[in-house]
């Protein structure tokens, strides 16, 4: 919470969807809750996701929703890469995009996501940053927006965050490929840019990943250079779903071996397909967010990702971890706040 003393940067974006250019001046007398996110990030769809939920529900009450889409990776600043993924989410909050962090400066975001609520005199009322707390968040939109003026019947507290939330899972930190904050394990560390053979080490730490082949490190990227199926990556994880973001120079095929077989059935994520001869795999052409684990159980497991064809990328790989292998029970009070 800030003590309400810092006026609000002007939003400057490069694209703007669902609606006109936004001008925090211009919104002055209303609330306002940007949302700092990327199409990359699976903690981010949630969040736009509950984002949205705040939109249809308080629209009408005052408060103005603007999504900042803030990429971590290049491809994702193009702009029919973003309006692609503000289709299939379904988002009608008016979104800009932020390709040079300018605004991510301006508002010193530290995280992706991140959601920033404004009072309806421009000043910053508060910050909240990653997946918990919504319900906090949500009390203090409705308590701006009786302060803004509105005497209307508010509907009950937390309602919509939990309809709108993905509760069976929490997110944990994404480990990077590239070599301005990867977490590559390898004894031979980073050529930054230039092709280097890695070999396994055999062993996996959690929070490592680790290669075998010939890769290429660029500073957000982990580019396969080798021969066709001579290369893999590497990673152990501990009951949490997997997802990466990778992409190719071509349509190609990423094969996946779970504890040194192929994926399970059971334990395969969306975008997984199983052939005919029981092999796992994924199929990929330009970078995006590519489900692979779907976990059941809360035992350590080691998954390979091995690409078919050079120029196949990691950029990242992420983890959420079922709020039941932690013990978690989703809450089902309701409060009003009138």
């Amino acid at each position: 919470m800030t003590t309400r003393t810092q006026h609000a940067p002007e939003i400057y974006g490069d694209f703007w969807f669902n609606s006109g250019p936004q001008a925090i001046q211009a919104l002055q007398g209303s609330v306002v809750l940007l949302v700092f996110w990327d199409f990359t990030s699976e903690s981010s769809l949630r969040t736009v996701r509950i984002a949205e939920a705040f939109h249809r529900q308080y629209a009408e009450m005052g408060l103005t929703v603007i999504g900042i889409h803030t990429p971590e990776f290049s491809f994702a600043q193009e702009r029919r890469r973003v309006e692609e993924a503000i289709r299939q989410l379904d988002l009608h909050f008016a979104i800009a995009t932020d390709n040079t962090h300018a605004m991510w400066d301006a508002y010193r975001v530290q995280e992706i996501p991140t959601m920033i609520l404004i009072d309806r005199e421009n000043l910053l009322y508060a910050i909240h940053t990653g997946e918990a707390g919504y319900e906090q968040l949500e009390r203090s939109i409705q308590a701006l927006l009786r302060d803004a003026g509105y005497r209307g019947i508010l509907p009950p507290l937390f309602s919509i965050v939990q309809k709108a939330a993905d509760v069976h899972s929490v997110p944990i930190p994404a480990m990077q490929t590239g070599y301005l904050h990867g977490a590559l394990g390898n004894v031979e560390g980073y050529s930054p840019e230039l092709p280097a053979h890695y070999t396994d080490p055999g062993m996996c730490v959690e929070g490592r990943f680790y290669a075998q082949g010939l890769w290429r490190a660029g500073k957000n990227s982990f580019e396969y250079c080798g021969e066709e199926n001579g290369g893999y990556l590497t990673f152990s994880f501990s009951g949490s779903d997997v997802n990466a973001v990778i992409g190719a120079e071509q349509p190609a095929v990423v094969r996946l071996e779970m504890d040194n077989a192929s994926v399970p059935p059971a334990s395969i994520g969306h975008d997984v397909v199983i052939d005919g001869n029981g092999k796992s795999f994924v199929q990929v052409d330009e970078a995006k967010l590519v489900y692979l684990i779907r976990c059941s159980d809360a035992a350590k497991h080691t998954l390979k990702v091995f690409p078919a064809v050079r120029g196949t990328t990691i950029y990242s790989i992420s983890f959420d971890m079922p709020f039941g292998l932690r013990g978690h029970e989703q809450r089902e009070e309701k409060f009003r706040n009138n």
